[in-house]
């Protein structure tokens, strides 16, 4: 494992943070309780309905796909002056690409969603193919629409990101339910306002190290992880 690049062991790393896949012995009993189990079903349904929406309105947008009117749903008016202003602020570049971001990772959660339902519905299989085809998708407009809109020329800086909060929010490589449900933000927020990732701290964390945020970085810097052992404790 090359500790300078995240895409090497980012999958195995994000798994042991994963409580589902450590014991889902009581994330099954919770899902399977009667009265989640009907909410579930009837969210993931409503999910689908809006989920197909939002796609034909992005294939509408983006594509110029003639749309149904079965699939415009107007909610609330809006006043001609707000419209305008609202109008306005689409009316930009960056908008529209951030736009088309959100749309199409919302119609490909839609379709990762509709074999779940159907298969808790009505036991069809899940295909795998069919996964990783719209996780691909996911990863395109995630490559296309969000790094390009972050000014990324790469998706290493977003997983960078990620693993910098996560170690923050984890310190000890693990997933515990404490930390999952009283997270420090603050601190959160400082990890991922920083650059980089710190080739020895990676090493530490393959040999079950932990870490403590200290320094500072810039956006073209390394950040600096403090492991000095007097600071991993347990106000991390």
């Amino acid at each position: 494992m090359s500790p300078n690049n995240i895409n090497d062991f980012y999958v195995e790393w994000a798994a042991s943070l994963d409580s589902a896949g450590q014991d889902s012995t009581e994330a099954q009993a919770r899902a399977s309780n009667p009265v989640t189990l009907q909410s579930l079903l009837f969210q993931l349904r409503a999910f689908i309905n809006r989920g197909q929406q939002i796609g034909a309105l992005k294939k509408f947008i983006f594509y110029g796909k003639t749309i149904d009117s079965d699939d415009y749903d107007y909610g609330n008016p809006i006043s001609a002056e707000a419209m305008n202003q609202i109008a306005s602020r689409i009316e930009d570049h960056e908008v529209i690409r951030y736009l088309h971001l959100v749309l199409g990772l919302i119609d490909e959660a839609e379709e990762l969603v509709e074999p779940l339902f159907n298969y808790l519905l009505s036991g069809v299989p899940i295909d795998p193919n069919n996964v990783r085809e719209e996780l691909g998708d996911t990863m395109w407009y995630i490559g296309a629409n969000g790094a390009k809109w972050l000014g990324d020329e790469t998706l290493k800086p977003i997983l960078e990101a990620n693993y910098r909060k996560l170690t923050t929010r984890y310190p000890e490589g693990a997933w515990t339910q404490d930390r999952a449900i009283n997270r420090d933000l603050d601190r959160e927020k400082a990890a991922l306002e920083v650059r980089g990732l710190d080739p020895q701290s990676l090493q530490t964390k393959a040999t079950g190290g932990t870490y403590r945020i200290s320094g500072s970085g810039d956006k073209d810097g390394e950040y600096a992880w403090d492991e000095s052992p007097e600071k991993n404790t347990g106000d991390q």
